[in-house]
C-alpha cells in the first residue's frame, strides 16, 4: 500500500482485477481472472510469484486528478455504444434524418476512442457505478442519467429526446 501511496495511486480506486499481472515461476501470467488467480495462488508449484502493474495504455502518464473525467467519457460512450448495438449499427435503422448524422458521429467517436486508447468499454461504469466510486460527482451528469439509458428509443424514432429532458 505504501508503494501504491508514494506512486500516486488511491487505494479506494485502485481496481486489483484490471490493472495487476500475476506470473508464476513456469511463466504463466494471469490478468483480470480472480478465480484463475486464486487457484495460482492455492498452487505451491506456483511459487514464487511476481505480480505487476499494467495499466490500460490511456492511464500512461494521466495524473490521479484526471481518472474521474476519463471515467465519465468512457460512462458517455458506453451509452453510446449500447444504443448502436440496439439498432445493430445499421444507419436504416436510425428513423430521422438528423439523428442519422448523430449517429454517424457517435460511430466516429466510439472508433476514435477504441483506437486511441485501445478500450472497448467492456467494464465502463455505468452512471450509478460511476456514482458509488466518485460521490463528488452526483448529480453532474443529470441530462446524461435521462437520455442515455433511453438513447436507443430516440434513435429509433420511438421517443422525442425532448420528453426525457424536460418531462412529457
Amino acid at each position: 500500500t505504501w508503494h501504491m501511496i508514494s506512486a500516486g495511486i488511491a487505494a479506494e480506486s485502485f481496481q486489483a482485477q484490471r490493472y495487476l499481472a500475476f506470473t508464476n515461476v513456469a511463466g504463466q501470467t494471469i490478468i483480470a481472472n480472480r478465480q484463475e488467480i486464486e487457484n495460482m495462488m492455492a498452487n505451491e508449484r506456483s511459487y514464487p510469484i511476481t505480480v505487476s502493474y499494467h495499466p490500460p495504455k490511456v492511464f500512461e502518464g494521466m495524473i490521479p486528478e484526471e481518472i474521474p473525467g476519463y471515467e465519465i467519457q468512457r460512462t458517455f460512450l458506453r451509452f453510446i455504444k449500447n444504443a448502436c448495438t440496439d439498432v445493430n449499427y445499421e444507419i436504416y435503422n436510425v428513423k430521422h434524418k438528423h439523428q442519422r448524422r448523430t449517429f454517424e458521429r457517435y460511430l466516429l467517436y466510439l472508433e476514435d476512442h477504441y483506437h486511441q486508447c485501445d478500450d472497448h468499454l467492456e467494464d465502463a461504469m455505468n452512471g450509478w457505478e460511476l456514482y458509488m466510486r466518485y460521490p463528488f460527482m452526483t448529480g453532474s451528469m443529470g441530462l446524461i442519467d435521462k437520455t442515455g439509458p433511453n438513447l436507443t428509443k430516440v434513435l429509433r424514432g420511438e421517443a422525442d429526446v425532448l420528453e426525457f429532458l424536460f418531462g412529457g
